[in-house]
């Protein structure tokens, strides 16, 4: 009989067999993902994850997969086909990594940053980056309008006058024009204001008549629209400018208009931006009572420092004064 393997050979063993069974499901998997070749298959696994999108992959493995296996719908191979036809020329493109993105930043703006801010910079340096290298991303002005939201509400108490130079060097590093998304941000204000729910939902739906109602009729029509957290904060800040309350409901009935706005992620944005908001308050009033004792504390070692001061000037008078009595004394003596 065959003698036993070791516990801990065996478990090796289990462990490769369960990984070796993951790549293979990994790999028929990837087959069914938009875009990928009917007779190349590339196993991927990603090397960072952040902001609910993968980036820096790391191929691992080929195998080669027949089109008939696949067994597609005609919707799945119409929709495969209008993948292929729109982006099939970028595949192999190497795409901007968010660690040059980030280089770029800091060599752009090297002045040291509040750690309560510099966390938010960096974060939203990187979403934003994660956003916009997806090939299907198109910058709108609704777009550039949730960007300034993030930007202008989290760093609103940013003291002094670096919140510009902050956002321009951040604009760069993203390759993007800070003075066109100022623009387009306040464009869409104007725009927006003055109008009722009705008349925005209905933009686009009968005819695209302008620059925006062309921006929801290819939210609408566009399958592969690609949604952004800045498109979210974008739609919800045109709420607060029709003066309507942001509720669950409201933002089912805009994500069932929009078609490709998902009333989950939209949700979620918005609930992320809120509650982002709230934890930004609560540092900043930390950071406030902080910086008040250390005044305050300061206060108290300046008001010490000018009595030690003070005391130190009367001791010297005394001492001062006391001399010529003394040489009066020792004069007077020597006299008698």
């Amino acid at each position: 009989a065959r003698p036993s393997l070791p516990h801990t050979r065996r478990a090796t063993m289990a462990r490769a067999a369960v990984t070796l069974a993951s790549l293979l499901v990994c790999g028929f998997a990837a087959a069914f993902r938009p875009g990928a070749p009917a007779s190349r298959v590339v196993w991927r696994t990603p090397t960072r994850v952040m902001g609910g999108a993968e980036e820096d992959y790391e191929e691992i493995g080929v195998t080669r997969i027949n089109r008939a296996m696949l067994e597609l719908t005609p919707e799945e191979e119409d929709y495969r086909s209008e993948f292929d036809r729109r982006f099939g020329e970028l595949r192999g493109v190497p795409l901007k990594k968010v660690s040059e993105t980030m280089e770029r930043f800091h060599a752009l703006y090297t002045r040291p940053m509040i750690p309560l801010y510099r966390e938010l910079v960096n974060k939203l340096l990187t979403n934003t980056h994660i956003c916009i290298v997806n090939p299907a991303f198109v910058y709108d002005p609704v777009f550039a309008l949730g960007m300034m939201a993030f930007y202008d509400d989290f760093l609103a108490n940013y003291p002094g006058e670096e919140r510009d130079t902050i956002f321009s060097a951040l604009c760069a590093a993203l390759d993007l024009d800070a003075d066109k998304i100022k623009t387009d941000a306040q464009r869409t204000r104007e725009y927006f204001a003055g109008k009722t729910e009705e008349q925005v939902l209905a933009l686009g739906i009968d005819s695209a008549s302008d620059e925006f109602a062309e921006i929801f009729a290819r939210i609408r029509s566009d399958r592969f629209f690609r949604y952004t957290e800045h498109h979210g904060i974008g739609l919800v800040k045109i709420m607060g400018i029709l003066d309507l309350e942001v509720t669950p409901e409201r933002i089912e009935a805009w994500s069932k208009n929009l078609v490709h706005v998902r009333k989950g992620r939209l949700s979620l944005d918005y609930d992320f931006f809120k509650t982002g908001l709230d934890r930004m308050a609560q540092g900043e009033e930390i950071m406030k009572q902080i910086e008040i004792r250390e005044k305050k504390r300061m206060a108290e070692r300046l008001e010490q420092k000018a009595q030690k001061a003070e005391a130190a000037a009367l001791e010297a008078a005394a001492a001062a004064a006391a001399v010529p009595e003394a040489q009066e004394a020792e004069g007077e003596k020597q006299d008698a």
